[in-house]
């Protein structure tokens, strides 16, 4: 068996062992599509809902977040309780850190004015 035959194998049974834990917890009500796996790895787990709202969030930039967040699991083995949580605590992290911080002020003035 190739390793892209296991890889394959065990992404079935990680999303077979997804919806019957969702199942067994009572969140998947009739009509409503069980989350599907995303990013490079198939280990970021969204609903529709979740995916949607994020697309709307993070124009241009969800895609970015969702392949982040699965090569960081699948690097460390870290395990998130809300993957939509994690994405949007990221976005907003990186955000903050975008924002220029207020340096000294330029008191510099021209010939006659006043501060």
């Amino acid at each position: 068996m190739s390793t892209r035959d296991r890889d394959r194998e065990r992404d079935r049974y990680r999303v077979r062992d997804i919806e019957l834990e969702i199942k067994r917890e009572g969140e998947l009500k009739k009509g409503q599509t069980a989350p599907a796996p995303f990013g490079r790895y198939k280990n970021v787990i969204l609903s529709e809902k979740e995916l949607a709202e994020l697309q709307e969030e993070l124009p241009g930039k969800w895609e970015y977040y969702i392949d982040r967040l699965s090569g960081y699991i699948a690097s460390s083995g870290k395990k998130y309780k809300n993957h939509a949580a994690t994405i949007r605590r990221w976005a907003a992290d990186d955000r903050a850190k975008e924002k220029p911080k207020k340096g000294i002020p330029d008191y510099s003035y021209k010939e006659g004015e006043s501060l």
